[in-house]
């Protein structure tokens, strides 16, 4: 298992393909290649509290890829962000995501599914409470070596 440091855990609200590189069709989350590329700004969003639910994987518990742990509580804003995002992207020709908007924190990727053998995938999870006051647009490359995350643009919620 590859463990990602806490400042690369992200809670995505999509992916879309990186135009900036000529990738109509790719996946990634890219705006543009210049480090640092990210810019802040407030959304119409207001600030939430959302609570660690349970634990998962993608795609499946047979070959799981990513884990996760799923994100409870009012996850509304985070929907209605996720929907006005595929209303602006679609039209620039980023594909809307076909599986259903699961807001959660990725906890790692899985080198060696093998590993997972056992897990208790109904276990509780501590109630966790996790303020979310940003949305972030995450590139997530995959290299020979892990996972490389660059942050392509960032927006803080607003306060309430």
């Amino acid at each position: 298992r590859r463990w990602q440091p806490p400042r690369d855990r992200s809670c995505p609200a999509g992916r879309a393909p990186d135009v900036a590189r000529g990738g109509a069709g790719r996946r990634g989350c890219g705006a543009g290649r210049r480090p640092g590329a990210a810019r802040r700004r407030r959304t119409g969003v207001h600030r939430l509290e959302l609570a660690l639910g349970d634990v998962g994987c993608f795609p499946n518990r047979k070959r799981p890829r990513v884990l996760w742990a799923g994100l409870n509580g009012n996850t509304e804003p985070l929907l209605a962000l996720k929907r006005g995002l595929d209303a602006t992207l679609e039209p620039l020709g980023w594909p809307i995501e076909d599986r259903p908007f699961r807001p959660h924190l990725t906890i790692g990727r899985v080198k060696d599914s093998r590993l997972l053998r056992g897990i208790d995938w109904g276990a509780e999870v501590e109630r966790v409470i996790v303020a979310v006051t940003a949305v972030a647009l995450i590139e997530s490359e995959l290299t020979d070596s892990g996972p490389v995350y660059t942050k392509r643009h960032a927006s803080m919620l607003s306060e309430q």
